[in-house]
This record gives C-alpha cells, sequence and structure tokens, in this order.
C-alpha cells in the first residue's frame, strides 16, 4: 500500500519492523533492496544486504544481488573481501572461486585471478567455464599462446564455443596478422555450428578485408535463407552488396531491415546516404536521416549523412549546420571534415574550405577517398593566394 502511494520512507519503517519481528524473511528483505534501489539508494542496499547476509543463514538469492550490486558499483575490492570470507567457511566452492576470480579480473590481479581458476580445475578439470575464463584470463596478460590453448579446449557444443571462436579470429587477425588462419578458424567453425549467427557477420568481413567481396556476398546469403529475419544478417549482406558494387540490390536489402525494424537508425542512415551520394530520392533520403539522427541524437556519422543530403540539395547553410555537428561528435573522421569544407566552398569561404580539405588529408582517409580530397586542395591552392 505505502510503495503504490509512493510513501517509501514509511514503506521502508514497515519493512525494517516486519525483519524485526523474523530476521530471516528473505521476501521482505528483497522489497528493502528494491525500495532502496527506486530511491536511489543502492549503496545502502548492498550495506542491507550485506548485514542482512552476516545475520541470517546464507541465501542463494541474497548472494546473487549482493554479487549483482558489487558488480553494478564497481566495488571490487569489497567484493573480494566479501568472497574471501564465503571462502574461508568453504574453500572447494567452485562457484565462490569463480566469483572470485572474476573480481580479482576486474582489478587486473590477474594472477590472484589465476590461482583461483587453477584450483577450481583441481576440482574439476572438465569445466568448460574454467577453459574459457583462463583463455581470457591469459589474453589480458598477452599470453596469446596458453589463451589460444584454452579457447580451443572449447567444445562445439558448448554455450563458450562462438565467442572462443572470436577470441582465436582476433588473435590470428589482430595480433598475430594470419588472415588466412582466422579464416579457416571462422569457416571450420561454421562448418560444426551452422547455427551461430554472430559468425557470419565476421567472416564476411574479413573477406572484404581479404579482397573476396564474392566469398562475402555468397556466405552471407546463405545466411540470409538460414534466418530470414534476422535484422544483424540482413544489414551486413546490404553493407557487403554495396562493397561489391550491388547498389541496387544493397538498397533492396537495406529496405528489408526496415520492413523488419522501421526503427533501425543504421538502416535508415545507410539508405540516406547512399541515395544522397547518388543525388536521387533526396527527400526521401532527407526524411530516412531526420528519422535516424532523432533515434541517435549523438550519431555524428548520421549527423554528417543529413548534413550532406543538405548540400545535395543545394541547401549549404543548413548543411554546414549539421556537418559541424558531425565534425564535433567525429572530430577523426576525415569525410565529414571534406563535406565539411564542401559546404564552406559553396558558401565562398575558400579559405576555410582548404583548411578542413588538409584537415581532412592529415586524418588518414580511405584510397577511394584520399583523390577527391587532393584535388580539391591542389583547385583552391591554385585560387587562393599565398600568405606572405
Amino acid at each position: 500500500m505505502y510503495i503504490n502511494q509512493n510513501e517509501l520512507a514509511l514503506a521502508l519503517s514497515h519493512f525494517h519492523s516486519a525483519l524485526k519481528l523474523k530476521p530471516d524473511f528473505t521476501e521482505v528483505a528483497y522489497i528493502i533492496v528494491l525500495i532502496y534501489e527506486q530511491q536511489k539508494q543502492s549503496d545502502k542496499a548492498l550495506e542491507f544486504l550485506l548485514n542482512f547476509e552476516k545475520e541470517n543463514k546464507a541465501s542463494a538469492f541474497i548472494h546473487k544481488h549482493v554479487l549483482r550490486l558489487l558488480r553494478e558499483f564497481q566495488k571490487y575490492e569489497l567484493g573480494i573481501q566479501y568472497l574471501k570470507e564465503r571462502k574461508a567457511k568453504n574453500p572447494s566452492d567452485i562457484d565462490t572461486l569463480l566469483q572470485l576470480s572474476e573480481f580479482y579480473f576486474y582489478l587486473k590481479q590477474f594472477k590472484s585471478a589465476l590461482r583461483q581458476l587453477q584450483v577450481v580445475q583441481h576440482i574439476n578439470p572438465n569445466l568448460e567455464e574454467v577453459n574459457y575464463k583462463l583463455g581470457l584470463l591469459y589474453r589480458e596478460m598477452k599470453d596469446y599462446p596458453n589463451a589460444i590453448l584454452y579457447f580451443e579446449k572449447i567444445k562445439f557444443d558448448s554455450i563458450y564455443y562462438a565467442d572462443s571462436i572470436l577470441q582465436r579470429t582476433f588473435y590470428y587477425y589482430q595480433v598475430d596478422k594470419k588472415i588466412q588462419k582466422a579464416i579457416e578458424v571462422l569457416e571450420t567453425a561454421l562448418e560444426n555450428r551452422k547455427d551461430l549467427v554472430s559468425l557470419y557477420p565476421s567472416l564476411a568481413s574479413i573477406y572484404i578485408e581479404n579482397k573476396e567481396s564474392k566469398k562475402a556476398v555468397a556466405l552471407l546469403e546463405n545466411a540470409a535463407e538460414k534466418f530470414p529475419k534476422d535484422v544483424s544478417i540482413l544489414y551486413d549482406l546490404g553493407a557487403v552488396y554495396e562493397k561489391d558494387g550491388q547498389i541496387k540490390q544493397s538498397l533492396l536489402t537495406m529496405r528489408k531491415v526496415l520492413e523488419l525494424n522501421p526503427d533501425h537508425p543504421e538502416a535508415l542512415n545507410f539508405i540516406s546516404y547512399s541515395l544522397a551520394a547518388r543525388k536521387e530520392n533526396l527527400d526521401e533520403a532527407h526524411q530516412y536521416a531526420q528519422k535516424a539522427l532523432k533515434l541517435k541524437p549523438q550519431s555524428g556519422h548520421i549527423a554528417d549523412t543529413l548534413g550532406w543530403v543538405y548540400f545535395q540539395q543545394g541547401k549549404f547553410k543548413e548543411a554546414k549546420q549539421f556537418l559541424e555537428k558531425a565534425s564535433q561528435l567525429e572530430p577523426k573522421e576525415p569525410i565529414i571534415f571534406f563535406h565539411l569544407g564542401e559546404a564552406y566552398r559553396k558558401l565562398g569561404d575558400s579559405e576555410k574550405a582548404l583548411q578542413l580539405y588538409e584537415q581532412a588529408l592529415q586524418l588518414n582517409p580511405t584510397q577511394d577517398e584520399r583523390p577527391q580530397i587532393q584535388e580539391k586542395i591542389q583547385t583552391l591552392r591554385k585560387r587562393i593566394p599565398a600568405k606572405k
């Protein structure tokens, strides 16, 4: 009754009174925690739970919420102290050892984390969770051979299998620079588990980087047949179609994404930018970009798209406004500074335009972007007298 009337302080008083009558009343303890959290007093909730657990018989339910609050508020040192007390009562409790390892991991005390996992291994050498966590731990310690060794132990029917594959792929692709090995790992994994949706975009991305766009298209087309309502697969397929030069198919696929999720900001942005780049259906492009920016107002890339649509519509002041915003949100994105330079050029400020083109060039543009930026710089340098 008091909660419904939002009289939380009075409700707390009554629930605390109820606990005095029945100190181990777990359900009441949980309601008190909820009230504290509703009052934005999660520190009090945590303090209350710790005291409640000390004074009463250990409860898995209460323990779960203590850990949740410790993680949420990053009270890792307190968490270690709390878990050490539990470990002292039962040194071979696997859950406590795993949780203690986790909190040491958060504090980057990797050797201590490792010791807990090794104890668990000794108790039960067949736990896949331990192999997975050892892989993560050795990765953080930059001991990649051991990390790979433990990730390779994860069986293909494990809940940790997909991420262990992605971890191995990351190592071979980003660290060891062995692209073919990364491809081999992902291809083999998908032969074992065709249902792992998260692996398809990763393999497609590496195919693209390896200049194998046709393979990327075939892979994602196959995935889209298997998972016709998976928005992430369709979105990646649309993006890969564009990289393969299949613009019409790219747009059709992105529209399928919007059929499944009309509020997909990335798909809205993709269609808008693609239309603007070709000066097609600019009114539709404007509508989509505006909707996307409303959904993700802090996206520099979407602000850039809306600015570029305005530019293509000949509305250069409006273009400048949104491109300025985009450059502030994405200060290391060369194409945004190029677009902003174009807006200043159209507004008659050639010196500012040249400055922005040069800034774009310094930000390491792609091979496709670099020539047009260099051309604009050369053209304006010929027109603007050199300063003495």
